[in-house]
């Protein structure tokens, strides 16, 4: 924030501090809620925890427009919880890693308290996913060749000249040489700066003729302006078909936009022209391309998996190629680049769509309607990545059932254990009562503590009993010996 907008360094680093401490303590309130209302049952309190652990990962998606990064399911993208991608898509794959891991516990738990049954169930699930149920959704609908840009510009010239009369006229250039069916640029390469407004028409008009003639198409990020000077985010498609435009939705918080009117804590402060961007109002259509229907998106929207969805409600209309255009470069040398591509990845699986990913740092690659890398360019270098990829259609059930009702069945499916683990054993619905105000545990330590006290008193007299008839025996014995 204090290199790319400005953000003076005191109050850049208490913006980061009070997001992981946010962050952080959402997981927190959602592993505090099972500990209240845990019932000592294994193969409930399995469930139960991996519904809490959902519920805290949805509600960190959800909030301020969200921020899903790092949410556990990406872990397993190679694992054997990958194959529940198709059905469940990440947090359903979550529900089921914290799941395993909950029975997995309960079984090496203490020898008085140990149970296997909720460990066999995960066994069981397993063998279903991987042996039961159908796995290949889609079918193959041709193939397009392609042309992915990496325009390397370092951070510094992020926002400033160098970077526009840099990254257009080298991204220009590829593109007017390319002869793949379609190219794709990273986002924003046609404008970072005010003072390049006016040389912005003259390469948007160069790179528009070189594809309004054949058959061939570029998908190209671009920062647009409006009248009122206010930037979109875009992508501009460029065909024989004429102009196609998307402009992105799902916008960073604090990054691409100030959320909670918190503008007046930050004006003065900020870039607010290039932090502040207009929000996109429409859902992404796909852009044709001999015979493909490529739906592009915009960085940070990769980890919006049931936005990913929308257009695909209608199966003769859904797109069979997806396209990420990306500028990751604001993160250095860091995992960011692994764990974004390792989002893209889970939407290949989710939906079993190819992905197309053009980012200006990396990873460019290319990935399979599995989840796979078949090409990629190495990070942090210039080039253009050349390959094919193979278009898919059919329909994934996640894809059918977020398409129509985006992530609210997870909603539910997390809600319903919580529901069931507050009702009495007749079945009716009991208030929130002191057992859950103290806590199960303490109450049960209580209880455990009392049990002790009341065995202690009942062998006290037994004890005193004991001793009194010791002693007279004894007394007994010492004056019988001394008898004549």
């Amino acid at each position: 924030m204090r290199e790319h907008i400005g953000v003076p360094w005191l109050i850049a680093a208490a913006l980061v501090v009070t997001l992981s401490v946010f962050m952080g303590s959402i997981l927190a309130a959602a592993l505090f809620l099972f500990s209240k209302l845990r019932r000592d049952r294994p193969a409930f309190d399995a469930i139960l925890f991996a519904s809490c652990w959902m519920l805290g990962e949805l509600v960190r998606s959800t909030l301020f427009t969200g921020f899903p990064w790092g949410i556990s399911g990406y872990a397993h993208i190679e694992g054997p919880l990958a194959v529940a991608a198709p059905w469940v898509g990440v947090f359903g794959v979550g529900f089921l890693a914290s799941w395993a891991a909950a029975a997995i516990a309960s079984a090496l738990g203490s020898a008085g308290r140990r149970s296997y049954a909720p460990l066999l169930s995960v066994v069981t699930v397993l063998l279903i996913l991987h042996g039961a149920l159908p796995k290949q959704f889609t079918a193959t609908n041709g193939r397009l060749s392609v042309a992915l840009l990496q325009t390397n510009v370092t951070d510094d010239a992020a926002f400033n000249g160098p970077r526009f009369f840099q990254e257009p006229a080298w991204a220009s250039m590829q593109l007017t040489a390319s002869r793949a069916d379609l190219s794709v640029t990273p986002e924003a390469i046609m404008l970072t700066a005010e003072r390049s407004w006016e040389n912005f028409p003259y390469e948007t008009t160069r790179i528009a003729d070189r594809f309004r003639r054949g058959e061939q198409a570029a998908l190209v990020g671009v920062l647009l302006q409006d009248p009122m000077r206010r930037l979109s985010n875009s992508v501009v498609g460029l065909s024989s078909a004429g102009v196609y435009r998307y402009d992105k939705r799902h916008l960073v918080p604090f990054g691409e936009s100030i959320p909670l009117n918190l503008k007046w804590l930050l004006v003065g402060k900020m870039h607010l022209r290039l932090s502040d961007f207009k929000r996109g109002t429409e859902v992404a259509k796909p852009f044709f391309v001999k015979g493909q229907r490529v739906l592009p998106h915009i960085c940070f929207e990769s980890m919006f998996g049931d936005e990913l969805a929308e257009p695909f409600r209608d199966e003769t209309t859904a797109p069979t190629v997806l396209a990420h255009l990306g500028d990751m470069v604001w993160f250095g040398q860091t995992i960011a680049l692994d764990q974004e591509l390792n989002a893209s990845r889970m939407r290949s699986l989710e939906l079993q769509r190819p992905m197309l990913r053009a980012d200006n740092a990396g990873v460019t690659a290319i990935i399979d309607h599995l989840g796979h890398v078949t090409a990629s360019i190495p990070p942090y270098t210039t080039a253009v990545l050349l390959g094919e990829v193979e278009g898919r259609t059919g329909l994934t059930p996640y894809a059918r059932w977020a398409s129509l009702y985006g992530n609210a069945p997870l909603w539910l499916f997390a809600g319903l254990p919580l529901l069931a683990s507050i009702r009495r054993p007749l079945g009716k619905i009991a208030p929130v009562s002191i057992a859950y105000l103290m806590g199960e545990s303490s109450l049960n330590s209580q209880v455990q503590r009392g049990r002790k006290r009341s065995d202690a008193r009942l062998k006290m007299p037994l004890v005193e009993e004991r001793s009194t008839v010791s002693a007279s025996m004894k007394f007994k014995r010492k004056h019988k010996k001394r008898r004549p």
